[in-house]
């Protein structure tokens, strides 16, 4: 191991050093000279113990005799010569000991276990007191200063004091590249700065070209930047030293499906599930990488697989929903999203998606039950609201939306969605004049949306109350909501059309309309083609909408958002 070099090196000198100040000596003086050495090292005996120990050491038992026989000696007295070996061996057995006891600390994935565990805190203080005792004897010791530094090192530790450390070990290492390198690879993870991190990386491949781990720890921090070729440069490097490296072929994967290269992607996941056929997570990505490339049932199957290796946790059953929601299979998704609410009940992410299925479902009394649960959780989240209130109105439940609609303005008057969602309620039930205000308070916060200067526009051609009627601003307003839609959405090249019948330019409107109807989707172009012959009959259209309410109108009677 190389960490025991100090200690073998105290050995080694003292049993070549000893046997030649001895062999100096005639055969008649040998007793008075062990005599003399004894009274100048009344220490020697414990000294002498710890030695013969020290060669046949194994158990942590061992080290900590030795530890306290070379304390004792010091303590007792030894001369200069003496002293500085048992310092030497005391040094290098304490930072033994204390490596020893943090190995179960720093394995990978050990920490997020056993967070809180007072056991792994008693075993972190045991080794930090170990190397306090070390350093106050030799505060030049590097590796001790980076074991230091990796203790105290959060999530257990504290960040200051670690990044002291190792700031230390870098100044004192000096020409020691393969720890110098650590060091810096370690401080890196502690930056505050994404220049700081790439700033201590770069040092440390400077300093050690070999450290594979330093060369992927900066291919992830240039992912997470998504600076994606210099991800893949670094992941290629360390790929050159460890062609089975399975974080190099997953981060490589992850970068080109970035990229939307996702054959490309598949291949190298393909290999990392080769060299870690039991990683959840290189199935889960490439169930990703299937799914962009809309191969659903391959996507499935590795889902499938990732549950295979570990049923115990949400996330897998949360993506294979999401993969059935896509292709229709609503029965399926809602069971794998309900099996994901019973493993975290609390998430979030979880019940929006079964919110999305109920809606795909027309299930929206199921819908509007999960959300209002979420809304009541997070009181605050006004985009819940916001969504709430839409399935309000797609359950035609007018009284509730329009009163959520109002408590969420008066929380936050400038709240575009909220304007455009009331305009849109109050026109379903026919409340024109309040819509068209609505729609204006909208417009003012977002100009150039497409929606809300089609609805308004619409209204204001369409409106059977000639007061509300303007059909110069229906025309301005529905001929820039082409623009934005660059003339291509079916829905407002009609609303154009009703502007120009209101004007009485009916051949534009006819031009228009028959443009509506050839964009139409099927569904939209039986209302399309009853507009189109309004206006070949010269009629301009009229239409006002009267929503049969839903019996379930609840008006928010149960205080979901009172005040």
């Amino acid at each position: 191991m190389k960490f025991r070099l100090p200690w073998m090196l105290a050995i080694s000198t003292a049993l070549l050093t000893a046997p030649v100040l001895h062999a100096q000596q005639e055969t008649g003086s040998r007793l008075d000279s062990t005599t003399d050495l004894e009274e100048d090292n009344p220490g020697l005996t414990e000294l002498d113990q710890a030695t013969d120990l020290r060669i046949a050491a194994d158990s942590m038992q061992d080290l900590e005799k030795i530890i306290r026989l070379c304390e004792s000696a010091l303590k007792i007295g030894l001369d200069a010569e003496h002293a500085d070996y048992t310092t030497d061996l005391l040094t290098a057995t304490l930072f033994e000991h204390a490596f020893r006891l943090s190995q179960p600390l720093l394995r990978p994935g050990v920490l997020q276990q056993h967070m809180g565990d007072p056991r792994f805190e008693k075993l972190r203080q045991s080794a930090l007191n170990d190397l306090q005792r070390l350093l106050e004897r030799d505060e030049s010791m590097g590796p001790a200063l980076i074991l230091r530094g990796q203790l105290e090192s959060p999530p257990l530790g504290d960040r200051q004091k670690a990044f002291q450390a190792f700031s230390k070990a870098i100044v004192l290492l000096g020409e020691d590249g393969e720890q110098l390198s650590k060091a810096y690879q370690l401080r890196s993870r502690l930056a505050e700065t994404s220049e700081g991190r790439f700033g201590d990386l770069e040092k440390a491949i400077a300093a050690n070209a070999d450290n594979s781990e330093a060369w992927e720890e900066r291919a992830l921090s240039y992912l997470s930047e998504n600076q994606l070729k210099e991800a893949v440069d670094d992941f290629n490097m360390v790929l050159e030293k460890n062609p089975e490296s399975a974080t190099a072929l997953l981060g490589i994967g992850e970068a080109l499906l970035n990229q939307g290269e996702f054959e490309n992607a598949i291949k190298h996941l393909d290999r990392a599930i080769e060299a870690a056929p039991r990683s959840q997570t290189v199935y889960l990505l490439r169930a990703n990488a299937h799914a962009a490339a809309k191969n659903f049932k391959a996507a499935i199957e590795d889902v499938n697989k990732s549950i295979e290796i570990d049923p115990t946790g949400a996330a897998p059953y949360l993506v294979r929903s999401q993969l059935r929601l896509q292709i229709e299979e609503f029965d399926l998704a809602l069971a794998d999203v309900n099996r994901a609410l019973e493993l975290a009940p609390r998430s979030n992410r979880s019940r929006l998606l079964r919110i999305s299925i109920y809606v795909s479902q027309g299930k929206l009394g199921e819908a509007i039950a999960d959300l209002q649960e979420l809304a009541r959780r997070h009181p605050e989240n006004l985009e819940l609201k916001i969504q709430l209130a839409d399935l309000y109105r797609l359950d035609r439940q007018p009284d509730a939306t329009l009163d959520l609609y109002d408590k969420i303005l008066a929380a936050d008057p400038e709240n575009m969605h909220a304007h455009r969602g009331r305009a849109d309620a109050l026109l379903n039930v026919g409340k024109q004049a309040q819509a068209i205000k609505s729609y204006e308070a909208a417009l003012k916060l977002a100009p150039e949306d497409s929606g809300i200067l089609n609805n308004l526009a619409w209204v204001l051609a369409t409106s059977p109350d000639d007061q509300l009627r303007n059909g110069q601003r229906s025309l301005e307003l529905a001929t820039r909501a082409c623009e934005v839609t660059e003339y291509q959405a079916a829905h407002i090249l009609s609303t154009l059309a009703a502007a120009h019948a209101e004007l009485g330019n009916f051949d534009k409107a006819i031009e228009n309309s028959t443009q509506a109807v050839e964009k139409g989707s099927e569904e939209m172009k039986g209302q399309l083609q009853k507009e189109l012959d309004s206006y070949q009959q010269n009629q301009p259209w009229r239409e006002i909408q009267e929503l049969e309410k839903n019996e379930a109108d609840i008006s928010n009677e149960d205080g979901l958002l009172s005040e």
